[in-house]
């Protein structure tokens, strides 16, 4: 990945956003400026933690968290973002937590796109932190999940 085409990328992206209405249409009553911060933050985050760019993706993804109140699988996504970057900062409490919470939002509500999320999260997790209770918990979470006899995927 190339970082700086990245944050160039996302700059753009702001900047087109910029220029939108302050008062935007939605059944959420957003404004201009919130609905653009967790947008970008959501890309940036998931984008941040591809390149490897682990304390810029905790930023990004805890910011994006916060789009819970009008789209909570972006929330979900966001989580496991924040989670994915905790975890290779070393922050395995938290980042399991997070994990974990996504998870059960997802299987509630469909899985999707997360589950290619919660195996970054277990691979780091299992891998660099197997005898950790969070880390633990997470997988067999993970687990439990995949090898469900119904598939909770679309």
């Amino acid at each position: 990945g190339n970082q700086a085409a990245c944050v160039e990328a996302l700059a753009k992206a702001r900047a087109v956003c910029d220029g939108l209405p302050d008062k935007m249409p939605s059944r959420f009553s957003t404004d201009r400026a919130e609905h653009v911060s967790y947008s970008i933050a959501t890309y940036a985050g998931g984008c941040f933690v591809e390149l490897g760019v682990w304390k810029e993706a905790e930023q990004q993804a805890r910011t994006a968290a916060g789009v819970h109140q009008w789209s909570p699988i972006r929330a979900a996504h966001a989580r496991l973002d924040l989670s994915i970057a905790l975890a290779n900062l070393g922050s395995v409490d938290e980042a399991a937590e997070h994990g974990k919470h996504a998870l059960a939002f997802g299987q509630d509500r469909g899985m999707g796109g997360l589950l290619v999320k919660a195996r970054k999260l277990d691979t780091v997790l299992s891998g660099r932190y197997p005898k950790e209770p969070g880390a633990i918990e997470f997988h067999e979470q993970y687990k439990a999940i995949t090898t469900s006899p119904t598939p909770l995927t679309p």
